[in-house]
């Protein structure tokens, strides 16, 4: 009764923000496109799809961190899906990054701690916390820049880097992301 009870009102949130729909412990995201320079399109201009699903288990935390960054959920859902195919204990990366979120160790988890996880160490294996990290950290890439394609490719390849800088992994990252297409 507990597990009923808990579904409802999970549902109930989740049909409140509107755009999402529950299927089989996952949740459909509508895409509301963006312009990559910034801003949202009109709502007359249908984007090229129409939504994007992402596991019921993490969809209450990944909502909540975008919503206190005003990333769009979509998007977020997505490049985590990118990131570790919301696997909460892969393998570490050939780079060496690990994690549900892929978090470089060393020196730049220690940044990323400070910055973005309350000064508490990060644990990259922990679902909660490699959301907010990535939700934060590509938020405030997006800050900075005020350009779509930049946070995401500076989540991948480094904010200091600009696009024609970034390697051909980190552009088709970016197309996959935003699910775009077009040159850098």
């Amino acid at each position: 009764m507990k597990t009923i009870a808990a579904f409802f009102i999970m549902t109930s949130i989740i049909a409140f923000l509107g755009g999402m729909i529950v299927r089989d412990q996952m949740i459909a995201i509508e895409k509301k496109p963006i312009f990559l320079d910034g801003g949202f399109r009109p709502s007359g201009r249908p984007p090229a799809h129409r939504e994007y699903t992402l596991p019921l288990q993490f969809a209450s935390d990944l909502i909540y961190y975008c919503d206190e960054t005003g990333m769009p959920v979509w998007m977020m859902a997505r490049q985590m899906d990118k990131e570790a195919w919301w696997n909460p204990h892969p393998r570490p990366s050939s780079a060496g990054a690990e994690g549900m979120a892929q978090i470089m160790p060393g020196d730049n988890a220690r940044v990323l701690a400070k910055l973005y996880n309350d000064g508490n160490p990060i644990d990259p294996y922990d679902p909660v916390t490699a959301i907010r990290i990535m939700v934060r950290y590509t938020a405030d890439i997006y800050y900075h820049t005020g350009d779509w394609r930049r946070a995401v490719g500076g989540y991948n390849a480094g904010p200091a880097k600009t696009p024609s800088q970034w390697k051909p992994e980190t552009v088709g990252y970016v197309r996959e992301v935003l699910m775009i297409g077009g040159d850098r």
